[in-house]
């Protein structure tokens, strides 16, 4: 697929959630979390920022907050 947030997630899990940050893809971003998620990849700073940009560039900031919530309670 030549969407960005459907690629594997293995090293591409990062370049896929940049993007979706870029775009402001934040359903994309979602998606990529929940399935880091799933695979037993852990949640980075980085991952969460760039989760959390692509809520704010769509304007979520709501949502945005919520995830800085969960990214401050993981060790």
């Amino acid at each position: 697929s030549d969407q960005p947030w459907a690629l594997p997630l293995n090293g591409s899990s990062m370049l896929a959630l940049t993007e979706a940050a870029r775009s402001g893809n934040w359903r994309g971003a979602i998606k990529i979390l929940v399935r880091m998620d799933a695979d037993g990849i852990p949640r980075t700073a980085h991952s969460y920022s760039a989760a959390i940009a692509a809520f704010a560039r769509h304007g979520r900031w709501r949502d945005a907050l919520a995830l800085l919530g969960a990214a401050r309670r993981v060790d």
